[in-house]
């Protein structure tokens, strides 16, 4: 049965044209899944990532290096999401943040304000939409191009499913180091005298240009920089930072630990940094990798109904690759402690109303960061029965109080905030 369904996987990514170079990646990562079923890791072999640099400790030298380097920055984000958790079809970054702008409208302004080339990467869920929206506004100098997709498979047969508007789902953010080289993005941007890419999530509108940061990757030789920061009660489900038995550093996912090392993957004490997705990669030493390096990358296996906002639709499962795995693959690797105020994610209506409130103010470089003095933003957490989604918290939420004094806002129940 597996060798008639890797058969019948690698059938479908041709007929969907993956690239050569790419599709024994793909294939591999699902002949695995056959072979092992677990990707877990064994905690064992996870250690602790000891002493980083800080942004807050580099003096004002690496700032005059990024500035020499800036000619050779672009920025890029990381689009593919819908926002399913929230209700949403179309594409999260099209909602309104502040002020009648949208996630993509702050990133076209933040680019402009440092007039530095803006690219998105656009999973086939949300390229037309975003198009069409930059277009509509007259963003014309910001370039898109499509990640690539995989079919979901039946996650109790593991076999591809072959049909329905649900087949198909994006392989992870990681997929963008595969994308760019397979898709001559990569060559493009070199021709074009880019070396440095900055990496965000267009959900993280904390995440912007930092001249010490390029400064210290220009200065130090790196391929690629990894933006962390400390890890608190909301950050459960993200990937922390680890070191291997070698040193060598990696990102340890939920995903890849198994229910019984849980409590080790939750102490924070023992693992207090947490992945940002705001990464500095060299353009050129991305393009010295060869292809057959990413299979040794970790693969995440992410289980989800079919139909997201069903609890009784069929499970199925999703073979990705994180954006930050890739701290295991380059050669020259590292991690940058940065302060909270660069990492801002709307990954659902609780952390949705935060960035609305009063919590969150507007740079002149349009970002959001923390407003003054807080150094972490209050914990909400909503009654998923009544506020999961987009459409029931602008019901609920007509006026958003003000939150910037707040340790922790929990609403049980059915409530409405009301316009005084």
């Amino acid at each position: 049965m597996s060798s008639k369904a890797i058969e019948r996987f690698k059938n479908i990514l041709l007929a969907d044209g993956v690239e050569e170079n790419v599709l024994p990646i793909f294939v591999y990562f699902y002949k695995t899944l056959f072979e092992k079923r677990s990707r877990y890791l064994d905690v064992n072999s996870v250690l602790p990532v000891g002493e980083l640099p800080s942004l807050d400790s580099l003096d004002n030298s690496y700032e005059k290096l990024g500035e020499k380097a800036l000619s050779s920055l672009a920025i890029l984000k990381l689009n593919g999401g819908l926002g399913t958790t929230m209700g949403l079809s179309g594409p999260k970054s099209l909602l309104v943040v502040k002020e009648n702008n949208t996630f993509v409208d702050f990133i076209v302004n933040h680019a402009n304000f440092w007039q530095r080339p803006l690219y998105f990467m656009n999973s086939f869920r949300t390229d037309k939409a975003t198009k069409e929206y930059l277009s509509s506004r007259g963003y014309i100098h910001v370039e898109c191009f499509l990640q690539h997709r995989l079919p979901r498979l039946d996650a109790s047969t593991l076999s591809p499913l072959e049909v329905g508007a649900n087949r198909w789902a994006p392989p992870g953010h990681g997929d963008l180091y595969l994308t760019l080289k397979s898709k001559a993005i990569l060559q493009d941007m070199l021709s074009k005298g880019i070396r440095y890419l900055f990496v965000s999530n267009s959900d993280n509108l904390g995440a912007g240009v930092d001249l010490k940061i390029l400064g210290y990757v220009s200065s130090k030789g790196l391929d690629l920089l990894m933006e962390v920061t400390n890890r608190s009660e909301g950050d459960k489900k993200g990937g922390h930072l680890s070191r291997d038995k070698k040193g060598k550093l990696f990102l340890r996912e939920i995903a890849q630990v198994s229910p019984q090392d849980y409590s080790d993957f939750f102490n924070f004490n023992k693992y207090p940094y947490f992945n940002t997705n705001n990464l500095w990669i060299n353009l050129e030493a991305l393009n010295e990798i060869d292809y057959e390096r990413f299979k040794d990358y970790p693969l995440i296996v992410n289980r989800k109904r079919l139909d997201p906002r069903n609890e009784h639709s069929p499970e199925v499962m999703q073979l990705e690759i994180a954006l930050g795995g890739a701290i295991s693959i380059f050669e020259r690797s590292e991690a940058i402690i940065v302060p909270r105020s660069r990492y801002s994610p709307v990954k659902d209506t609780n952390q949705l109303l935060l960035v609305r409130s009063d919590v969150y103010e507007v740079t002149e470089d349009y970002r959001l960061v923390l407003a003054n003095p807080l150094k972490q933003p209050p914990l909400v957490d909503l009654d998923p029965r009544y506020y999961k989604f987009v459409d029931q918290l602008e019901k609920h939420f007509p006026e958003i109080p003000s939150m910037k004094y707040l340790d922790k806002l929990v609403v049980k129940g059915l409530l409405s905030f009301e316009r005084s």
